[in-house]
C-alpha cells in the first residue's frame, strides 16, 4: 500500500512539474445528510499553484454509505456532489 501511494505521489508530482508548479494534496472531512441520516465523507482535493485540479470523495466512504443506506454507489455519488 505504501509503495502504491508513493508511486501515485511521484506521478502527481511529475504532472505538477509539467504544469510548471507545485502540487498540494489535501483531505477534507465534511458532514452531509442522506435519507435523513448524517454521514462523514472525506474528499481528496488536489491543487496546482493554488488552483483545484481534482476533487473527489473517498471510495470507501461512498461504499460505506451505500451499504448503510441501501442506495447504489452511483446514487450516493450523485447526492454528495
Amino acid at each position: 500500500l505504501f509503495i502504491a501511494q508513493l508511486l501515485r505521489f511521484v506521478r502527481q508530482a511529475e504532472f505538477a512539474e509539467q504544469l510548471g508548479g507545485f502540487l498540494l494534496l489535501v483531505r477534507y472531512i465534511v458532514e452531509g445528510e442522506i435519507n435523513g441520516k448524517e454521514y462523514e465523507i472525506t474528499f481528496k482535493i488536489g491543487y496546482v499553484n493554488g488552483e483545484i485540479i481534482s476533487k473527489r470523495p473517498e471510495y470507501e466512504d461512498l461504499k460505506r454509505i451505500a451499504e448503510d443506506s441501501g442506495l447504489t454507489l452511483r446514487k450516493v455519488k450523485e447526492l454528495i456532489k
